[in-house]
């Protein structure tokens, strides 16, 4: 089941255990991992990681590292599909 959504830096922090991920970010990621739940990420958020690492704002494996983790057995995290449905979620955010 999906407990939560992560955003980009949150992904990109968690794959790195960087330091800079807050502590209740990271808490609540390994509490739903425990519980054999996951952590949802938009696929968009695969467009951005390329974008980012071919500007060299982020590490250039950092597209592999999340495949990798992702793909891994039991993974906390899953991709969500952004599509039309999602789009139009979004636009009704206030």
């Amino acid at each position: 089941m999906i407990r939560a959504v992560a955003d980009t830096h949150a992904i990109i922090s968690y794959i790195f255990a960087d330091r800079r991920l807050s502590e209740t970010a990271r808490t609540t990621i390994e509490q739903i991992a425990v519980e054999g739940d996951q952590v949802a990420f938009s696929s968009i958020i695969l467009a951005e990681i390329i974008y980012l690492s071919e500007r060299g704002r982020i590490a250039a494996e950092t597209l592999e590292r999340l495949l990798r983790t992702v793909d891994g057995e039991n993974s906390v995290l899953t991709e969500v599909p952004f599509d039309r449905h999602i789009a139009q979620a979004l636009a009704r955010v206030e």
